[in-house]
């Protein structure tokens, strides 16, 4: 099975991913002064929108958080939190500090607080859902089923459908799971996560054609996705066409170098 997505944050969590990625640039990516140059114009102009929405502190922690020193994040938006109790972002800021420790209960019980303050946060309260799915709480379907309850809007609609599949997947309900992304995917044609997970399902009850077949369709959505390649790779070898799954283990380290199991499976075929 695939790892258990904890869901997305909107603007804030990319940016995350941004600073981290800034911080580990190695001297040898960024050789010349212009490069240097922009991504340092970049990095200040992320920092300063970061502020101008959040203010200095807060901006600050996110920051720690997306260099690793959660701890340090955790102090100062407690800090906040003394000052700013009923602030929903800043309760918002602090689950995602928590949840990067791996403290899903303290993240837990500030996202509810979040949304009890503002009931209107669907992203939150999305991310409430995928927290509680991990835990195989029921609490995920009650969330999913809000979600699936918004007539005409397919995207919060299939939201709702991927949550409650991967709520099946987690409770081994992989029949449900199976309807619940099918669901997913026929509100919103480019959920690749939807497309993945389906298919990870059906390579388990050794469906490898179909599998193929989904991840194909999610492949041309978006071409760029380890995972479906991984699980090309996954298939084609169960199958017995080793030539394509090396190349497809090739392809998810070109685009993950870090993706160990791919590292692993493609050194045994070789």
């Amino acid at each position: 099975m695939s790892e258990i997505s904890l869901g997305k944050f909107n603007f804030s969590i990319l940016l995350l991913l941004f600073l981290a990625s800034c911080h580990n640039d190695s001297p040898n990516q960024h050789d010349s002064k212009m490069d240097n140059t922009q991504n340092n114009q970049q990095l200040d102009q992320q920092k300063n929108m970061l502020i101008a929405e959040y203010g200095a502190d807060i901006s600050n922690a996110i920051q720690l958080i997306a260099k690793g020193k959660t701890d340090e994040a955790k102090s100062i938006l407690r800090t906040e939190e003394q000052k700013k109790p009923f602030d929903s972002q800043l309760l918002n800021e602090l689950a995602k500090a928590f949840l990067s420790s791996k403290d899903t209960s303290e993240a837990i019980y500030r996202l509810e607080q979040s949304i009890k303050i503002d009931p209107t946060q669907t992203q939150a309260l999305l991310e409430l859902g995928f927290i509680y799915a991990a835990k195989n709480d029921i609490k995920a379907l009650n969330i999913a089923n809000t979600f699936i309850k918004q007539k005409g809007q397919e995207q919060q609609i299939a939201q709702g459908y991927f949550l409650e599949g991967i709520y099946y997947v987690n409770t081994n309900k992989p029949d449900l799971a199976l309807h619940s992304f099918t669901q997913s995917i026929l509100n919103d044609y480019t959920n690749t996560d939807a497309y993945i997970e389906k298919a990870i399902l059906l390579y388990g009850e050794k469906k490898y054609k179909e599998s193929l077949h989904v991840l194909d369709k999610s492949i041309l959505i978006d071409k760029f996705q380890a995972d479906a390649y991984y699980w090309m790779a996954k298939n084609y070898e169960s199958l017995g066409n080793i030539t394509d799954a090396k190349f497809y283990y090739e392809q998810t380290i070109m685009l993950a170098p870090d993706y160990e199991n791919a590292k692993q499976s493609l050194q045994k075929l070789k």
